[in-house]
């Protein structure tokens, strides 16, 4: 199960990228931040084939097959990756690289292992890659594109079970540490101070927040956008050739349409995209089959979320009114910019407040750069996004977080801008082109691919799927949710088990082990919700929270016991069951 679940994360996050060969050379961390974001790409398209047919029952020997030949592709050379280190400093270079990514990446690494816990993250999106994997999508009132669900439904497929959650959540860590690795490259290929910048800058606002691997969206949507800003600044940059400049385009483009399918604020990236796009166009330094690739690119993989999403619910906006009225409730009598500004500010650390201040207002000085004026586009986006957030979206700092990306990219173009100024220009060393480079990236990728499947082979034979469930049971019980509660719950499996149907206003229920398959769930216990599920049911079982019951719940259960229609079976402190027989 381990086996084939991480063959399957390798293979949508990075291996189905060699599908999608690079055309042109690129520093390391393009280089793979490009596959990543391409097989990621590939395996939306992959998903929806699964979702319209019944390709998930062979999602095993897919795996295996592709990997094998996407691996081939990249150490033939046939999807090359180039190493651009000069070799005679090769080794320290490396060395810093390495420090400089697992010191970024250390806090998403120490996520492994863990289950997802975090309500949204459950009820919403896992639940909604629990779906996928069997073909069903229920999305409710919500208007949410599901990119990382369906890729978690892949891995579901490809594992055999959908109750097991450590390789989905895993999932969630590989774009930062690709991200990592781009701060790494600007470090280790001599821009020491802004690269610097850079890894502290989005250490603080990306990588140490504890929501980074949690399965909420907003962080996610922050690293793919922040991504292909990134690309973005690579392609306009002013030494960059012709084609060079048209793949990186392209790769900006495939990024920010994953962003688009992670969350909506995605599409504020896509006005990045779109206004940098046109400039080229205008300037005759991109064709108009460039752009009309591009924009393609940016389009179709959201027709194809709308293909699943419409037929199960008409509005394209969801319960945007809802959000929007909850804004207005949480701020109260706030100003609404002022408690947006609150929310947000409070999240930053000042020193952080004080450098993406002066960095963003360096593009001003630099105003005759082009890159400085895509500096001053992202400050000026992220300002727009700032206004659509407090008034639909305040309710939760994590909404916002998609604008630290632009503020973020903003305040290092200028730092980058300011040093370059005062460095000796071309101070950086051109990256290596050649053919023992690209063996050099092969052999990379080798060796990181097959220790990957040694240490899967390791783990699947040391947490065999019996073990492995177990453990992952006893998380759930654990930490989903209230403890007590699961406690509670667990503690009457017998009865629960022996009458086949437990109704409950306490959602998490519906995954804890051994009765998750023998729950229904009501807002409230209500005439209505138990008519409802004792429908062709002799007996139900209904399990509450005295504490949280409605008035209109406690005159129904007491007007049900004196009916006969219900019976007290068990009380423990504030929980109580209930057993509720057909009239």
């Amino acid at each position: 199960m381990i086996f084939f679940g991480g063959l399957a994360l390798l293979l949508h996050l990075f291996l189905a990228g060699g599908f999608w060969p690079h055309r042109q050379a690129h520093t390391f961390s393009i280089s793979l931040w490009g596959y990543m974001v391409k097989a990621l790409f590939i395996s939306w398209f992959w998903f929806l084939l699964s979702y319209y047919t019944e390709l998930g029952a062979i999602a095993p020997i897919l795996v295996i097959s592709l990997s094998a030949i996407a691996l081939v592709r990249f150490t033939s050379g046939t999807a090359p990756i180039y190493i651009s280190v000069a070799s005679k400093h090769s080794s320290r270079h490396f060395a810093v690289f390495a420090l400089v990514s697992i010191v970024l990446s250390l806090p998403a690494l120490g996520d492994l292992g863990s289950i997802f816990t975090r309500w949204d993250a459950v009820v919403s999106w896992n639940r909604w890659a629990m779906e996928l994997s069997e073909n069903v999508y229920q999305p409710a009132k919500s208007a949410y594109p599901v990119l990382w669900p369906a890729i978690w439904s892949l891995i579901y497929e490809a594992q055999g079970t959908k109750e097991v959650w450590y390789i989905a959540k895993a999932s969630l860590i590989l774009p930062v540490i690709f991200l990592s690795f781009y701060v790494a490259d600007q470090v280790q290929s001599g821009r020491y101070l802004s690269g610097a910048f850079l890894g502290v800058i989005s250490y603080s606002l990306f990588f140490s927040a504890d929501q980074l691997t949690s399965g909420y969206m907003d962080y996610p949507v922050a690293v793919l956008g922040f991504g292909g800003l990134l690309m973005i600044r690579e392609a306009i940059a002013e030494d960059v050739d012709q084609s060079a400049r048209v793949e990186r385009l392209l790769i900006a483009a495939i990024t920010i349409s994953l962003a688009m399918l992670t969350k909506q604020p995605g599409m504020l990236f896509a006005i990045a995209f779109l206004t940098v796009s046109i400039f080229l166009l205008l300037k005759k330094e991109i064709t108009l089959q460039n752009f009309a690739l591009f924009l393609a690119i940016l389009i179709i993989p959201t027709l194809g979320y709308l293909s699943i999403y419409l037929p199960k619910q008409p509005s394209v906006v969801g319960n945007l009114d809802h959000l929007t009225d909850l804004a207005k409730t949480r701020r109260g009598d706030v100003g609404t910019y002022e408690y947006a500004f609150k929310i947000l500010y409070d999240r930053i650390p000042p020193p952080i407040s004080i450098a993406v201040a002066i960095g963003i207002a360096l593009n001003f000085v630099f105003y005759k750069s082009r890159t400085a004026v895509f500096g001053i586009l992202c400050f000026a986006i992220g300002l727009l996004g700032f206004i659509a957030y407090a008034h639909c979206c305040s309710y939760g700092w994590r909404n916002g977080v998609p604008l630290f990306s632009f503020w973020t990219m903003s305040a290092w173009i200028g730092v980058f801008l300011c040093v370059q100024q005062i460095v000796s220009k071309g101070a950086t060393p051109p990256p290596l082109v050649s053919l023992a480079s690209l063996r050099n990236g092969a052999i990379t990728i080798l060796t990181i691919f097959m220790a990957a499947a040694v240490g899967l082979l390791i783990m699947n034979i040391e947490w065999p799927r019996e073990k492995i469930t177990e453990r992952h049971n006893a998380q759930i019980a654990q930490e989903l949710g209230r403890p007590s509660v699961n406690k509670a719950l667990l503690h009457h499996k017998q009865k629960i088990m022996k009458y086949g149907h437990l109704v409950t206003h306490y959602k998490p229920a519906q995954y804890l082990p051994s009765i998750g398959d023998k729950v229904g769930f009501c807002h409230q216990i209500t005439n209505g919700c138990i008519g409802r599920h004792l429908k062709g049911r002799d007996r139900i079982l209904a399990f509450l929270s005295e504490a949280h019951a409605s008035p209109d719940t406690k005159v129904f259960l007491q007007n049900s016991i004196q009916s006969g229609e219900a019976r007290l079976l068990a009380r423990q402190g504030t929980f109580v069951l209930y057993e509720f027989k057909s009239p």
